[in-house]
């Protein structure tokens, strides 16, 4: 990557990450405190299994095993 496109997604970054305490403050007007954190995992969630889903050749676990792990994984990110 070139210095001024590592410079330009920076940028990016720091406007996306920064705006997001402004749409917190915003949301929280509107919304009770866990629904709007379990709105933005919600969100959050949809966008990152469009990611994988045209990232990855097999983006669904393939066997019991890996079900498990996800199922695993899942309850103690809600835990």
């Amino acid at each position: 990557m070139s210095r001024y496109r590592n410079l330009a997604l920076f940028l990016g970054l720091a406007a996306v990450w920064g705006s997001a305490f402004m749409a917190i403050k915003a949301g929280l007007s509107e919304f009770p405190p866990v629904l709007f954190a379990a709105l933005r995992y919600d969100i959050a969630g949809v966008f990152m299994l469009a990611y994988a889903a045209v990232r990855a050749d097999r983006w669904l676990p393939a066997d019991r095993r890996q079900w498990a792990a996800v199922g695993v994984g899942a309850a103690l990110l809600i835990a």
